[in-house]
């Protein structure tokens, strides 16, 4: 429990790195972890801070020929599958009803469908992009 708590679990991840550093730049190269889990610095838990030294003690692995090979090879798949994808529409609606997706409304068409991958964050599809009533309790701001 002692060690939980020295990572100060209940502060965010800029509040502490403000007890460190003061160069914006550094603020930023650290902060940035808070990202990977489509959060801010400033909203993030700071045990997020812990990802920084995971990073450097254990390291990291990567892709060959980068991320977006993982990209292509989920596309390559997708269509050997049979899934029709749509590329550069602005996706303005996913239709759900009874919890279960529709369709996806764009800025040129209106499409069947009935699974759904975005590449937002998730709660930028559930604000933004659901058009059924979303349950309150998902979108409650909770204090510890």
């Amino acid at each position: 429990m002692k060690a939980l708590l020295a990572v100060k679990p209940f502060t965010s991840v800029q509040r502490l790195l403000r007890q460190y550093f003061r160069h914006p730049h550094t603020l930023a190269m650290f902060g940035r972890y808070a990202t990977y889990i489509g959060s801010s610095p400033y909203e993030a838990p700071a045990i997020f801070n812990m990802m920084a030294y995971l990073e450097g003690e254990k390291g990291i692995y990567g892709i060959q020929g980068g991320t977006y090979r993982l990209v292509e090879a989920f596309e390559t798949l997708a269509k050997e599958l049979g899934v029709q994808i749509h590329l550069n529409e602005q996706v303005n609606k996913i239709h759900v009803k009874d919890r279960q997706v529709k369709g996806v409304e764009t800025d040129q068409q209106m499409y069947e469908a009935d699974q759904v991958i975005a590449g937002a964050d998730a709660l930028t599809v559930y604000r933004h992009l659901i058009d059924e009533k979303k349950p309150s309790s998902l979108f409650k701001s909770k204090t510890v």
